[in-house]
C-alpha cells in the first residue's frame, strides 16, 4: 500500500502522490469557498489569503474512484482521512491517503465560490512525475557536475530545475614563456638595487640570478622584489676563505606579485665586503607552475681541471631550467650545452657572471653544463628546473532523457 501526506497550506495548496478523492475546501474571507474534486497531485494553488478548509460531507464521508494508467487490477481500495474538525483556520493541514502502490497519475479539480451558492468554472492542476530516465544516454562517460536532477524530473513542484556545471578536464602540461623585458645591476656594495617593470600575465614567477666576486665570506640575505621578499631557490660557494664565487637563484611566484608597473629588486648581503662585485639579474616567466622548483643542483669548483662545468640535474619533459655560472677571472665570454639559451654574460673588473636558460626540456637530459672561454680559476654553477602550468579545458558532457511522461496537462510539460 502507498500512504500520502498531503499538505495544504494558507497560501499554497500542496497536495502528494497518487488517489482520487472528492473533497470540499472553503475559504473563510469571507465566504469564499473552493471545492475540490480530487484526483490528488503535487501541484500548488496560490491565494494570497487566509484559507479555512470546511468539509462538505458532514460525515466526511468520501467516495474515491480509480485513475490507474496501466494495472493489472481490476478493482481498487483507496481511502483519505477525515478532514477534522470541519472549519480549519490554521496551516499547514496534513491530509493522509492510501491507495495500492502503482497508482501514477495523480490529477486535483478544484473550484471556488465567495458565497457558497454560486461556482465558478472547474480547474484542473495535475503533477505526473515521469517515471523512469537517465543521465548518460550515449554511454560516454558525463563531464560536468550536475545536481537537482530529480527535482527537474517534476517530482517536486516550483523547483523544476537543473543546475550543470562544466568540469575542467585538463589539456596537459602547458608551455613557459619569458614575458616583459629582463634587466640587469652589478656594484660593489652589500646592498644592490637595480628596477624591473613587471607585465600581466598568468601563472607569473619572477626569477634574480646572482653571481658574486669577494675576497672574504660573503652570503645573500634577502632578496626583495617590490618590497615583497623573494625564495630562494639554489645556492653554491666555491670555498670559505680567500677569494670566492657564490652563485644563488631566487624566486616569486604569482600569489605573492605585487601589482604590475616598475619594480625595485634589492640584494642583501652579509659578510665583509673586499674587493666584491656583485651582479644581478632579474627576468619574468608566464604560464610557470605555481609550486617550488621540481629539481636543483649546485656544483662548486675552486680549482677546475678544465673549463668546463656541469650539473647533475634531469629536467621533466616540457619544463623549464635556469643556470647561473660565474668564474673569478674575465676571460672572453661563456657558452652553454645541451641547447641552453644564454641571455646573459657579464665581464665585470676581475670576474664573470653568465645567466642561460633551457627552454623546454625534452626529458632526456641528465645534466647541463656551461663553458669559460679559458683559464678559469674558480667556478660556481647552479640550475633549478620548473616545471609549465597544467593548460585548462572545459567540457561539458550530460544527456538527460525522460521516459513515460504525459503532455495532456499544461503543468507536467518538461
Amino acid at each position: 500500500m502507498r500512504k500520502i501526506i498531503i499538505g495544504i497550506f494558507i497560501s499554497i495548496l500542496i497536495i502528494t502522490s497518487a488517489f482520487s478523492a472528492a473533497v470540499v475546501i472553503e475559504y473563510k474571507e469571507p465566504n469564499r469557498i473552493l471545492e475540490a474534486d480530487n484526483n490528488i497531485s503535487d501541484t500548488n494553488i496560490d491565494n494570497p489569503k487566509t484559507m479555512d478548509l470546511e468539509n462538505k460531507n458532514e460525515e466526511s464521508a468520501v467516495e474515491l474512484t480509480n485513475n490507474l494508467q496501466s494495472s493489472p487490477l481490476d478493482t481498487i481500495e483507496t481511502s483519505i482521512d477525515e478532514i477534522s474538525p470541519y472549519n480549519i483556520t490554521y496551516s499547514p493541514h496534513t491530509i493522509t491517503a492510501t491507495g495500492a502502490s502503482d497508482l501514477d497519475n495523480v490529477t486535483l479539480f478544484y473550484r471556488w465560490s465567495d458565497d457558497n451558492i454560486s461556482w465558478g468554472d472547474e480547474i484542473e492542476e495535475s503533477n505526473d512525475p515521469v517515471d523512469s530516465n537517465t543521465s548518460n544516454v550515449d554511454g560516454s562517460t558525463d563531464k560536468g557536475i550536475e545536481n537537482n536532477f530529480a527535482n527537474a524530473q517534476d517530482i517536486s513542484p516550483d523547483n523544476d530545475y537543473m543546475n550543470i556545471q562544466e568540469a575542467n578536464t585538463g589539456g596537459g602540461a602547458g608551455s613557459i614563456t619569458k614575458a616583459g623585458t629582463d634587466t640587469s645591476g652589478s656594484g660593489n656594495a652589500l646592498t644592490l638595487s637595480f628596477s624591473h617593470t613587471l607585465v600581466a600575465g598568468s601563472n607569473r614567477m619572477i626569477v634574480v640570478y646572482i653571481g658574486m666576486e669577494n675576497g672574504a665570506t660573503i652570503d645573500v640575505s634577502s632578496v626583495t622584489y617590490g618590497g615583497i621578499g623573494m625564495t630562494k631557490a639554489v645556492d653554491g660557494i666555491t670555498g670559505t676563505t680567500g677569494f670566492i664565487y657564490l652563485c644563488e637563484i631566487w624566486y616569486i611566484l604569482e600569489a605573492d606579485l605585487p601589482s604590475v608597473g616598475s619594480r625595485t629588486v634589492s640584494i642583501t648581503c652579509s659578510g665583509t665586503a673586499s674587493s666584491l662585485e656583485i651582479n644581478g639579474y632579474c627576468a619574468e616567466y608566464t604560464g610557470v607552475n605555481q609550486n617550488s622548483p621540481e629539481a636543483i643542483d649546485n656544483t662548486d669548483e675552486s680549482a677546475p681541471a678544465d673549463d668546463t662545468i656541469e650539473n647533475t640535474i634531469s629536467p621533466s619533459a616540457n619544463a623549464w631550467v635556469f643556470s647561473a655560472a660565474g668564474c673569478g677571472n674575465t676571460g672572453t665570454g661563456w657558452t652553454h650545452g645541451q641547447s641552453q639559451i644564454e641571455v646573459f654574460d657579464f665581464a665585470d673588473a676581475s670576474s664573470r657572471f653568465g645567466v642561460a636558460e633551457l627552454r623546454g626540456a625534452t626529458g632526456t637530459e641528465s645534466s647541463l653544463s656551461s663553458t669559460f672561454s679559458s683559464g678559469a680559476n674558480r667556478m660556481e654553477r647552479v640550475a633549478a628546473s620548473f616545471i609549465p602550468a597544467s593548460s585548462t579545458n572545459y567540457n561539458l558532457d550530460f544527456e538527460y532523457q525522460w521516459l513515460n511522461a504525459d503532455f495532456d496537462k499544461q503543468n507536467e510539460e518538461i
